[in-house]
């Protein structure tokens, strides 16, 4: 059954401010400009909105310093962010460094849902040597999910993505989203989390673009250098479908059979499709299955032919 929700991102500069000034000017200061940067989004009534990696961190300060600009900062931007979306009836994921329970610096992002209330934290699980080594900060040892009514996320911070050990969890418990605030592009790596994980990537990236990754691994969406935001409707009942020749006419029957009650979209050369349900009646993997045709997990291609070559 067709499960369309409509997902933000935004992207944004490193936060300079002056030393030098009072932190409470400073704190306001940052609340609005993340206000303005979020502002542009709320109009298309998102379900969720996701931020930079440590959007809100002064970027032109040392450690110690912004261990001072944090203590006057406490949870004001927290709080900011759980009355917008309240307000806007949205889940927002608002990352940002933050000292945990027991005194340890973490690389952070809070999952703030429609009612303000927070959902959960991720940590981020791989902290760069220097983030360890310079700034004292700790890495993360569980991969959370989030389930929430706009589907089941789960989340990768930067360097988080250029390790395979995280990917395969993602691999194993299938997200329908997973969202990756960062500094770090991630290229074609977030291309590939999306295909490998056959989960929806969205990733705010600072200084850079914000981009929306299918299940394919196809880019569907990014924002450019004058509006450096985007909003896109996903389906997260999806399935993605390996078709060899021959079994192409499979797909024209289906939505002969179906029509507007279901979308088939082609990535690429690759002979894989992103099938989703536009309709109440029924689900893209029973559509699939009606149609004689095969999941890209289930293919024989990547199942029952491994058998026929030497050495496997």
């Amino acid at each position: 059954m067709a499960r369309r929700i409509t997902v933000a991102a935004a992207s944004s500069d490193f936060v300079i401010l002056d030393p030098a000034r009072d932190d409470e000017r400073n704190v306001e200061e940052v609340r609005r400009y993340l206000a303005s940067l979020v502002d542009p989004v709320l109009s298309d009534r998102p379900d969720l909105v996701l931020l930079p990696e440590v959007c809100d961190r002064p970027d032109n300060f040392e450690m110690p310093r912004r261990v001072e600009y944090y203590r006057r900062r406490g949870e004001r931007i927290l709080d900011h962010f759980r009355q917008t979306a309240r307000e806007h009836h949205c889940w927002i994921v608002y990352p940002a460094e933050r000292q945990d329970d027991a005194g340890a610096w973490r690389n952070a992002a809070w999952v703030i849902d429609r009612q303000g209330r927070i959902a959960g934290v991720y940590d981020k699980m791989f902290v760069t040597l220097s983030q360890m080594e310079e700034d004292g900060f700790t890495c993360a040892t569980e991969i959370p999910l989030f389930d929430t009514e706009v589907g089941r996320a789960g989340m990768a911070i930067c360097y988080d993505l250029n390790f395979p050990e995280m990917l395969a969890s993602y691999e194993k418990s299938r997200p329908d989203l997973i969202l990756f605030p960062s500094h770090f592009h991630g290229s074609f790596l977030a291309e590939y989390w999306a295909y490998a994980s056959r989960a929806w990537v969205l990733g705010a990236i600072a200084r850079h673009e914000c981009y929306l990754v299918a299940p394919t691994g196809a880019v569907v969406a990014r924002s450019g250098p004058g509006r450096r935001f985007l909003t896109a409707s996903i389906n997260l009942d999806r399935c993605v479908v390996h078709c060899e020749w021959d079994e192409l006419g499979k797909l024209e029957s289906l939505k002969r059979r179906h029509g507007e009650g279901v979308s088939i979209v082609e990535a690429g050369f690759g002979g894989n499709y992103l099938v989703a349900s536009e309709t109440l009646g029924s689900s893209a993997e029973s559509m699939v299955r009606e149609a004689g045709l095969a999941t890209l997990d289930t293919h024989p291609r990547t199942t029952g032919r491994r058998g026929a070559w030497r050495g496997i």
